[in-house]
């Protein structure tokens, strides 16, 4: 008698045991789990009351419809919880209705939140597919997992930039969903790589790698961080104000500017130096490119005496267009900073109709100052770089 009570003492235990694990049921008020008669008696489960209806997508086949217990349901999602313990339609009725879902993700969904070993096995795709809808239905567990495998890739792409391009479509996706879902740890690794490319102005990793597309997405992401007591050092802000930001035309015009600005570096970086000519003076010679994220060219020479007093030649792009200006040589104070209004720029040349160009035109210079009107009119020869001896961008 004992041995008998025994037994099914274990079964019993080994029922509930499957039970909780038994989550999805077929559509029937009492689902009876057939077991060999030749198994032993704590391998048999008996039945599982599947009393809730779910219909997914469209619901016009069967294969939009599940059918689970509801307890165990919703136990997993606030969302099914609240509209049960409510008396709603769907508490009535024992039926939940899903359109946005596909039978599809909903498996998946399910699939991550009940089996440990998927969960383990879940990509940075499939966190991006199921997150909105656990977000939206409140599978808090879900979120969580998302949340640990997003801020793990993250940290990774970060890591292993240089050795593996990185894939900038799932780091805005992730970033964007890590934001609207309020992921705090995911937001923070992903908004930092956001921000620090969106700084840097470099290919291919910089403000260049993102489209309109990804611009678009991450408006609102970009305004939360853009907030001043959320930025950093001066070199660490971004380059566009919040005003900027919330324009219409925002992302083509991101677009357009990085376009530019790789048009205009690489075209640059053909160039070795330019030479200056036919001032009949001191200005003529050869001038070199200050740095490759600059456009002045300065002169090789260095200082010259321009009136009784030194200046530095300088080939620059003004608001006015491109023009040849003489600088004055700054002071400093003893901290070894430039001493305000020590450095007086005067224009001594201009091109009237150069604001759009990339460099400094050949001809058609126009003398500015007085002390140039006797002079002849300056011209620009450009010297190429031989070939294997191109800047970088």
């Amino acid at each position: 008698g004992w041995k008998q009570v025994g037994r099914q003492s274990r079964s019993s235990s080994n029922v509930v045991l499957k039970l909780s694990a038994f989550i999805c049921c077929s559509p029937r008020s009492l689902i009876d789990v057939i077991m060999s008669n030749n198994e032993p008696e704590t391998k048999k489960l008996r039945s599982c009351e599947a009393d809730l209806k779910v219909v997914l997508g469209g619901g016009a086949s069967e294969d939009d419809v599940r059918w689970y217990n509801s307890a165990i349901l919703a136990s997993k999602s606030c969302y099914i919880d609240t509209m049960l313990a409510t008396p709603m339609k769907e508490s009535q009725e024992r039926q939940v209705t899903f359109p946005e879902i596909t039978p599809e993700l909903w498996d998946n969904m399910l699939k991550f939140v009940q089996d440990p070993k998927a969960a383990r096995k879940m990509t940075m795709a499939d966190a991006l597919a199921v997150l909105p809808m656990y977000d939206k239905y409140q599978f808090n567990e879900g979120k969580e997992l998302c949340e640990d495998v997003m801020e793990e890739y993250f940290k990774e792409t970060i890591e292993k930039e240089k050795k593996i391009p990185p894939d900038v479509d799932a780091m805005v996706e992730g970033t964007a969903l890590a934001f609207e879902a309020n992921l705090s740890r995911a937001l923070l690794a992903g908004s930092n790589y956001i921000r620090m490319r969106l700084c840097q102005k470099s290919v291919p990793y910089g403000r260049t790698m993102f489209t309109e597309e990804h611009m678009r997405r991450l408006v609102p992401l970009l305004l939360h961080l853009n907030e001043g007591h959320r930025m950093m050092a001066v070199h660490q802000r971004f380059p566009y104000a919040p005003d900027e930001i919330q324009k219409p035309d925002f992302p083509q015009r991101h677009v357009r500017e990085c376009t530019e600005w790789i048009a205009n570096h690489t075209l640059h970086g053909f160039i070795d130096h330019i030479e200056l000519s036919d001032t009949h003076g001191k200005p003529d010679g050869t001038y070199t490119k200050v740095s490759p994220h600059c456009s002045d060219y300065v002169r090789d020479d260095g200082e010259m005496n321009w009136g009784g007093i030194e200046v530095n030649i300088v080939i620059k792009k003004t608001e006015d267009g491109w023009a040849i200006v003489r600088e004055t040589i700054p002071t400093f104070d003893e901290d070894g900073d430039e001493e305000e209004g020590s450095r007086v720029t005067s224009v001594c040349w201009l091109h009237p109709s150069s604001k759009n160009l990339p460099l400094p035109p050949m001809e058609g210079w126009r003398a500015i100052d007085k002390a140039c009107y006797e002079r002849h009119t300056p011209k620009i020869e450009y010297k190429l770089r031989k070939y294997g001896e191109m800047m970088g961008i």
